[in-house]
C-alpha cells in the first residue's frame, strides 16, 4: 500500500531521557481548596512556581504535556540520562525550597511529596498541530514503550518511599558502567501480563549522587 502523502512525519527522537513527575497529595488539596478561591489561587501559585519554565535552564529537555499534579519531560542529546537527571535534580530543588511550604500552608493536614521516575529509550514523535503564531508551541503525540516503562518507574514503591527511582538502563548510564555488571536492584516491578516486562528499579544512593554530580 503506497504511502498517503497527507499522513504526517514520524520523527526517530533516537535515545532519549524521560522523565515522569507526580505530585502526590495534589488530588486531596484540589478537592478541599476547591470551594475557597484564596487557597485554590495560592495552590495555583505553587504550580506554577513549580512547573513554569522547568525547562528554561536545561536546553536539551523539552516538557511534552502536563496534567494538574504532573508532567513528562523529554532529554535529547549526546548524554539523554544524565540531562534528565539533571533536570530532575532542579525540580526537586524548587519544589523543596519554593513550593513546598506553600502547599503546607493551605491549612490541610495532607502529605504532599514529589515523585519523578527516570528511564532512558527510543521515542517517536508524530506532529499533530503546527505552531499557530509567534507564541505558539507545536503539539506532538510521542509514541514509546520507554514512556510507558518511566510511568511505571514513577508509581513503584522505590518512588514512593524515596521520591526518586531510575530504570537499570538510566542507572547503568548514570554510573557509567557500559558492559559491566552493577549491584542488585532496590525493586522489581512486576505486572500480572505477560507484557510490559519486570521492571528493575534503582534508589540513588548519596554517594551515586555525588558520583555523578561530579562529572
Amino acid at each position: 500500500m503506497p504511502d498517503d502523502p497527507n499522513q504526517p512525519e514520524l520523527l526517530a527522537l533516537g535515545e532519549t531521557g524521560i522523565l515522569f513527575a507526580d505530585l502526590s497529595g495534589y488530588s486531596q488539596l484540589v478537592y478541599q481548596c476547591v470551594g475557597d478561591e484564596a487557597k485554590l489561587k495560592r495552590l495555583g501559585l505553587a504550580l506554577f512556581r513549580l512547573f513554569n519554565d522547568a525547562s528554561a535552564d536545561h536546553p536539551d529537555v523539552s516538557v511534552e504535556g502536563y496534567a494538574g499534579d504532573g508532567f513528562l519531560a523529554l532529554a535529547h542529546g549526546k548524554k539523554p540520562a544524565k540531562a534528565i537527571y539533571n533536570f530532575a535534580t532542579t525540580v526537586h530543588e524548587r519544589f523543596d525550597q519554593d513550593v513546598k511550604s506553600l502547599l503546607l500552608n493551605l491549612g490541610f493536614r495532607v502529605s504532599v511529596s514529589l515523585r519523578t521516575g527516570m528511564h532512558v529509550g527510543k521515542v517517536w514523535q508524530m506532529p499533530i498541530r503546527e505552531a499557530e503564531g509567534a507564541d505558539a508551541a507545536p503539539m506532538a503525540l510521542n509514541l514509546s514503550d520507554a514512556i510507558v516503562v518511566a510511568s511505571r518507574v514513577v508509581t513503584g514503591q522505590t518512588c514512593r518511599r524515596f521520591g526518586t527511582a531510575v530504570t537499570r538502563t538510566c542507572y547503568k548510564r548514570l554510573m557509567l558502567a557500559g558492559g559491566k555488571q552493577v549491584r542488585e536492584p532496590d525493586e522489581v516491578i512486576q505486572d500480572r501480563n505477560q507484557y510490559p516486562e519486570p521492571v528493575e528499579v534503582y534508589r540513588l544512593t548519596d554517594e551515586e549522587h555525588a558520583a555523578i554530580r561530579g562529572r
